[in-house]
């Protein structure tokens, strides 16, 4: 919230990238849209299994999804 304040932007505008079922869940309580990465601290678990809104194996791709949420896409 505080970034979304400094930045001047509503948390529904925004999108969280995480790799843990923690940025999920903090996603959906703030209204944002969330992706969740294959890799990084999960504790093992499948990042999909916290139902993120996508999930994506390579950071890099990301911006591809975020570049059609302007266009209206997604």
């Amino acid at each position: 919230y505080y970034v979304c304040s400094e930045m001047k932007v509503v948390p529904g505008d925004c999108v969280m990238v995480g790799d843990s079922s923690n940025d999920v869940l903090g996603a959906r309580r703030s209204g944002m849209t969330s992706i969740g990465l294959t890799y990084g601290y999960n504790r093992g678990r499948p990042i999909a299994d916290s139902l993120p809104d996508y999930v994506f194996d390579d950071f890099a791709l990301i911006g591809e999804l975020v570049s059609g949420f302007d266009q209206g896409f997604y």
